[in-house]
């Protein structure tokens, strides 16, 4: 679980983000000219072959805004440890709840919302 604080997640352009904590919810905000931005937490290792449960409210105030969830290497080359899965956002909450697959055994995750 991570929902808690903010303490754990971070992102890119560092700049242009901003998080906060609203009635238990994760707000994030973009504001600069980026095209693409990402948010992160660090979750840890994982295992080739198994499934990893990625479960979440979200919403956005702009229609058909695309997000892609998946797993990478924390350190080093980064690398794609899961395929990414694509979640279209509207205007309404919906609960998304995603299976990924890890593609190589890590002892360091991030579980990547771009």
């Amino acid at each position: 679980r991570f929902d808690t604080d903010l303490r754990y997640w971070f992102g890119w352009p560092l700049e242009s983000l901003s998080a906060t904590w609203d009635n238990g919810r994760m707000q994030l905000r973009h504001t600069g000219s980026a095209p693409l931005v990402h948010y992160d937490t660090f979750v840890g290792a994982v295992e080739a072959g198994k499934f990893y449960r990625v479960r979440f409210d979200a919403f956005s105030d702009q229609p058909n805004r695309l997000i892609h969830v998946y797993l990478r290497k924390a350190e080093g080359d980064f690398a794609l440890l899961t395929q990414a899965a694509d979640v279209a956002l509207g205007p309404l909450s919906r609960r998304y709840e995603l299976v990924l697959q890890a593609s190589r055994t890590e002892s360091g995750s991030l579980a990547i919302f771009e």
